[in-house]
């Protein structure tokens, strides 16, 4: 599974390795499987492959009060609109949403292919993995 590595600050780049070292071996019930090329920026779970990138951009909808982040375990995800990292035209046939995480001094964002609707597990396993790796910080305006 080849997905793009991010070109991230030394800050992002330390926290990207912490939060790396905590992601389960499966989230939901999709397994873990290798990434090329191989970064702690980068983690991928089944197949079709959810997709997660450490160290992203600002996620364009994020701030000015037009879509808020949800909670999930204590963890804040910006879903939107905004086009993935993975596909920038935003014309991924299989992609069904993309989550961000907001609230934790870097941006990691995930795709979810629509064969993984209703999966709830999927995010709560991430949470878990981001909230013992990474502390809160104020979501950025």
């Amino acid at each position: 599974m080849i997905i793009p590595i991010p070109d991230s600050a030394p800050a992002a780049r330390a926290r990207c390795l912490r939060l790396h070292a905590t992601l389960p071996a499966t989230i939901g019930s999709p397994k873990r499987r290798p990434t090329k090329p191989e970064s702690d920026l980068t983690a991928a779970w089944g197949d079709p492959p959810i997709r997660l990138l450490c160290g992203v951009p600002r996620p364009s909808g994020l701030g000015g009060g037009a879509v808020a982040p949800i909670g999930v375990n204590g963890v804040a995800w910006l879903q939107g609109d905004h086009p993935s990292t993975f596909s920038p035209s935003g014309d991924d046939g299989d992609k069904e949403v993309t989550f961000t995480v907001v609230d934790r001094g870097v941006f990691v964002e995930v795709d979810i292919p629509k064969h993984y609707t209703g999966q709830s597990g999927i995010l709560i396993d991430l949470s878990n993995a981001v909230r013992r790796a990474l502390p809160v910080q104020p979501i950025p305006r």
